[in-house]
């Protein structure tokens, strides 16, 4: 090995840093680099720092995040969008 290459958008490297995987359900990565402080590369809407947004979700290619529109919140598993419960709003 002569240096390192980077997983594209939407993938994180496998569990042997042989390769790349899909990120898992409900994270994304944009393929920038991210330093070994960071920790995971696959990240949700919420915590990333480049959207940090309650109202958003993985779009379907996991490389950025979707808001989801008015009267509506992420589902459970952030791959999508759900109504809001009785009484809240968005």
């Amino acid at each position: 090995q002569t240096g390192c290459d980077r997983c594209p958008a939407g993938e994180q490297p496998n569990g042997t840093h042989t390769g790349c995987e899909q990120c898992p359900a409900g994270t994304f990565s944009d393929g920038s680099p991210v330093s070994i402080y960071e920790g995971d590369v696959c990240k949700t809407c919420q915590i990333s720092s480049a959207y940090r947004d309650n109202n958003a979700y993985p779009n379907a290619n996991q490389t950025g995040c979707d808001q989801c529109p008015a009267g509506e919140q992420p589902n459970g598993a952030h791959t999508g969008c759900e109504q809001c419960p009785a009484g809240t709003f968005s």
